[in-house]
């Protein structure tokens, strides 16, 4: 008995896995272009943070020595706009 209540509970995990990524896929679909390629590169960077969406959506870059913080700013909303990122 304890073996078919198993063989049931795997079944049902991998029905609502397969289901919860056809939806994941068709969400992707219906995305603007490139937005697609960024989602993709925010979840490996979920995948490989543990599940910290906090540290999978930032993106950290060196500053030169003598660079306004205005320059900063500038190239901080450039990088977004690339990416398909709203600044909000």
């Amino acid at each position: 008995m304890k073996l078919t209540n198993l063989f049931k509970t795997a079944v049902l995990a991998v029905t609502v896995t397969t289901l919860s990524g056809c939806g994941t896929m068709n969400a992707i679909g219906n995305l603007n272009d490139g937005a697609g390629e960024t989602f993709m590169e925010i979840w490996d960077k979920w995948v490989e943070a543990d599940g910290d969406i906090a540290d999978a959506t930032m993106w950290e870059v060196k500053v030169d020595e003598g660079v306004e913080l205005e320059d900063v700013i500038d190239a901080i909303n450039a990088v977004g706009v690339n990416r398909n990122i709203k600044n909000v």
